[in-house]
């Protein structure tokens, strides 16, 4: 099993923006779900893939 890509996913949660990730496989229907949010910071955790989000 090989990771595809990791694709950011920013949410609106009123007081704060959660940053989720979708993790993809190699593997038909095999992915993953985490959450990477930094206080006041979800830009800083997404541009680490998605380099125009500045």
């Amino acid at each position: 099993m090989k990771i595809r890509a990791v694709k950011p996913i920013l949410a609106d949660g009123g007081h704060r923006i959660f940053v989720f990730v979708k993790v993809e496989t190699d593997q038909p229907g095999l992915i993953g779900w985490g959450e990477a949010s930094v206080e006041g910071k979800p830009r800083a955790v997404t541009a680490q893939h998605m380099p125009t989000a500045v």
